[in-house]
């Protein structure tokens, strides 16, 4: 690999790890907001008035599964840049 094609992908990978430090610090400043808010997930195992049960179900945020699917396509990124220059970090 040649110097030029090294600091690219560096360049690469030093954006991509930035991105995925701004989308963690958002997911999880979304999960706090959502505390509180009712649940994302529910138990079919449990009665459905159970605090958990599917009555108190509010749904998915579709705003933090994007991040969190964006998160997921930015680590394999990651990995991938970093197999590439033989980064061992």
């Amino acid at each position: 690999m040649d110097a030029q094609t090294r600091a690219a992908l560096s360049a690469k990978l030093s954006d991509l790890r930035q991105r995925g430090k701004t989308l963690s610090t958002e997911i999880k400043r979304h999960y706090s907001e959502r505390q509180g808010k009712g649940n994302a997930f529910f138990y079919s195992a449990l009665p459905v008035s159970d605090p958990k049960g599917k009555d108190n179900f509010t749904g998915h945020s579709e705003q933090n599964l994007d991040a969190m699917l964006e998160l997921l396509r930015v680590s394999r990124d990651v990995k991938d840049i970093e197999r590439q220059i033989g980064h061992t970090d």
